[in-house]
């Protein structure tokens, strides 16, 4: 059985078809609940260079916020799908100071870290996906920012 080891995640045994782990992680003094999911067709090779990418999850944190703030700032969809949803159907998931001043800069703030997946992708190896969600205990939702191998991000996402 081949295990998955990174620095922010305790080592992860992929069965025949996936790996997956749930906890809290440390991360920039904070605490996280986190998901780590690993398709099993990812290959050895790009195991390593998905580890090598996680080393320095907090710079994918804050790229992911950089290119979601991005985007709402000029597709109003992420406003009113994801932020605006949270403000009207589940207000408690969100900051007393969002509540007040709901502006795209607080909303993206206020998004937290909860989950990372690789994915195999066929035109470019795999593709690391970093999840933002304002408390999963809240919502299914989520914004995913998809990253290349290189680093590069690839695309951003409404879920659920």
């Amino acid at each position: 059985m081949r295990t998955f080891k990174s620095e922010h995640f305790p080592p992860l045994p992929i069965e025949s078809d996936a790996g997956y782990w749930s906890g809290d992680i440390e991360l920039g003094g904070a605490t996280l609940p986190m998901t780590l999911y690993i398709d099993a067709a990812i290959t050895d090779p790009q195991l390593q260079e998905a580890a090598r990418l996680l080393k320095d999850l907090a710079e994918l944190r804050r790229q992911g916020r950089a290119a979601i703030a991005e985007r709402a700032d000029s597709d109003e969809s992420i406003r009113r799908d994801f932020f605006e949803f949270h403000l009207e159907e589940v207000p408690d998931s969100l900051p007393a100071t969002v509540r007040a001043n709901p502006s795209n800069a607080a909303f993206v703030a206020a998004l937290e870290l909860c989950g990372v997946a690789i994915h195999a992708a066929t035109d470019i190896g795999f593709q690391l996906v970093v999840d933002f969600s304002f408390g999963r205990e809240h919502s299914d939702q989520l914004l995913a920012v998809k990253f290349a191998p290189d680093g590069s991000i690839r695309s951003l996402s409404h879920e659920s």
